[in-house]
C-alpha cells in the first residue's frame, strides 16, 4: 500500500514480552499496528506519542488495534508499574530510543 502522507511508516508489533500484564498476548507477533485507542497511527514516532499521551491522560487502558482484527487491551497504570522490570528481565536497557 502507497503512503498516503509524508513521514508515513508502517508500525510492526514484532513480539509481546511475557509479563502478567500481557498475559494472553504472549503469542501474538509480526502484526501491523492500525491504532492506539482509537486514533490511527502514521509512524513509531507517533505510535510513542499516543501512548505517552494517554498516561499522562490517565486513560484506563492502551488498546492497540492490529491488523487481522486482532486487538491488545492492557492496564495503563499496570503497564508503566511493569515496564522497568520487563525490560530488566528482557536485558532491555531503555525503554525507547532518544530520538522517539
Amino acid at each position: 500500500q502507497m503512503r498516503k502522507t509524508e513521514g508515513e511508516q508502517i508500525v510492526v508489533l514484532n513480539q509481546v514480552l511475557a509479563a502478567p500484564v500481557n498475559t494472553s498476548y504472549e503469542r501474538v507477533c509480526y502484526l501491523p499496528v492500525v491504532s492506539v485507542n482509537g486514533t490511527k497511527v502514521h509512524n513509531l514516532k507517533h505510535m510513542v506519542q499516543l501512548v505517552e499521551q494517554a498516561e499522562k491522560d490517565n486513560a484506563p487502558f492502551i488498546k492497540l488495534k492490529l491488523m487481522r482484527d486482532k486487538v491488545l487491551v492492557v492496564e495503563s497504570k499496570l503497564a508503566k508499574e511493569d515496564s522497568p522490570d520487563i525490560l530488566k528481565r528482557n536485558n532491555i536497557p531503555h525503554p525507547k530510543s532518544p530520538d522517539l
